[in-house]
Order: C-alpha cells, then sequence, then structure tokens
C-alpha cells in the first residue's frame, strides 16, 4: 500500500535488518525516496545493488541511513571546533555497549546481522563524519575467550587527512557506566564527549562548555532534517558516497 500511494514520497524502513536493502531497493523502484534504519545492508551484493541503483537515478531520490549521531548538537559544535583547527584529529571512542545474548536476533548474522554491521556502523559514521575525509585503512581485532572471537572490539580507522580513529566496543564493561565517550585530540586541544549530555573543550577559551539538561543523539534532528531537505529540494544530508564507504568498511572488518 505504501509503495503504491501517490501520496507518500518517503518511505521509512524500520524493519528487521535482513530486509532493509530489499525494501530500500522496492521503494527506490516505485520512486520514493528512503529513509532507513541502520544498517543499509548485509552482504556486499545487497551494497553493490544499493550502489547501481542509487547511480543509475543521479541521487535524484534521497537514501539516508539513520546515522543520528552526527546531527546531535553536541557532535555538529564538536566538528565545528575541530574543523577550524585546521589539523587531523586523533579520536578515541568507548562504547560500553552492554552484554546481548547469543540468541537475541541482533546476533543472528542472517537476519540481524551481528552487533558489527548492526551498531558499530553508527560510530564508524560518527568518526567519519568528524573528520570529514575518506576512511583510507581499518583493521579489527576482537577480545577472545579460550580462543573464542567475543563481540568486544577494537577497531583502528585511518583517513585520508591524516585522521585517525580507535573505537573500542565493549560488551563486558559494567551496566552502570555511561555508553559513549568521545576524545578528539588536535592542535594541542582535546574536546571531550560524555555520553551526549555535555561537550567540554580544553584549549579553545572560554564559553565553549555545553552542559544538556537531558541526552541528544540526535534523533528527532536527524529526521527533522530528511523532512526539511525532501521539503526544499535539497541534497540528502549525508552524501551516499559516505553511507556506502561506512557500510563498505563495516563490511570488510
Amino acid at each position: 500500500q505504501i509503495l503504491n500511494d501517490p501520496r507518500c514520497n518517503l518511505v521509512v524502513i524500520s524493519t528487521q535488518h535482513n530486509s532493509h536493502a530489499r525494501l530500500v531497493l522496492q521503494s527506490l523502484d516505485a520512486g520514493k525516496h528512503v529513509f532507513v534504519e541502520k544498517p543499509l545492508c548485509l552482504t556486499q551484493a545487497e551494497l553493490d545493488a544499493i550502489a547501481q541503483r542509487a547511480n543509475q537515478s543521479g541521487q535524484k531520490q534521497q537514501i539516508t541511513v539513520g546515522f543520528n549521531r552526527r546531527f546531535s548538537q553536541l557532535s555538529q559544535k564538536l566538528k565545528q571546533l575541530a574543523e577550524a583547527t585546521g589539523e587531523p584529529l586523533a579520536i578515541s571512542y568507548t562504547i560500553n555497549a552492554g552484554f546481548i545474548d547469543k540468541s537475541h536476533w541482533s546476533q543472528d548474522v542472517t537476519i540481524g546481522g551481528g552487533r558489527l554491521l548492526g551498531e558499530v556502523c553508527h560510530f564508524v559514521d560518527l568518526c567519519r563524519f568528524f573528520t570529514g575525509a575518506a576512511i583510507t585503512s581499518s583493521a579489527i581485532n576482537a577480545l577472545k575467550k579460550n580462543g573464542e572471537a567475543s563481540d568486544s572490539w577494537q577497531i583502528i580507522l585511518g583517513f585520508a587527512n591524516g585522521s585517525t580513529a580507535l573505537i573500542h566496543y565493549f560488551s563486558n564493561g559494567h551496566k552502570s557506566l555511561p555508553k559513549e565517550r568521545i576524545e578528539v585530540n588536535t592542535a594541542g586541544k582535546t574536546l571531550y564527549l560524555d555520553n551526549f549530555r555535555s561537550l567540554t573543550c580544553y584549549g579553545f577559551g572560554p564559553g565553549k562548555n555545553i552542559k544538556l539538561w537531558k541526552q541528544d543523539k540526535g534523533q528527532s534532528q536527524c529526521a527533522q532534517t530528511v523532512v526539511d531537505c525532501l521539503n526544499q529540494g535539497a541534497a540528502a544530508p549525508i552524501a551516499f558516497v559516505e553511507l556506502q564507504e561506512v557500510m563498505q568498511v563495516c563490511l570488510n572488518l
């Protein structure tokens, strides 16, 4: 009904992960714009098919993935301050992800894609956003117990502008510890984002620190920006080349 409804110009896809790519392609074939929750897809073949379809349309049909963290007001401010230094960034991003039982659907490789594809893509995208440069290298180390890899990882990314990012994604931490902490060092200065509640700026002068009344991960800003871009006839809020790049990195890890 949605795909055949001429009154609908944007399809929102928030189903289980293994249906994302199929529904994205069906929506594009129906002439709709697409907002899809992460991940964009689960396989290389799916990514290739979406990229081919996006290129055929000349990206006149928007494709946006729900990478909401880059739309948070704290992320936006951090990027603005870091970018103004004109220097490469050294990013350390720690995620206290928490334990998820292997029986959960998100841990099923064929349905949820596992946590690497299903969630880590969020953090790869945010590092890509902060640096504003293409990812040129990636590597991963998994925490192992009795020789078996866990879903706790350390991922290192290199960027075309000389920046680097180390993503610590841990499922073995204490649940009372806040989930996300980001430290960015550049040009003798440091930016520290604490769980999307506060941004502390060292070396940037007075009046730069921000402390929010409540956590802001950018969900509402992300949705509003997608709607605004469609209403204004503007380009998609995230360039498809970046969406493709982030997904490709996660598929290759």
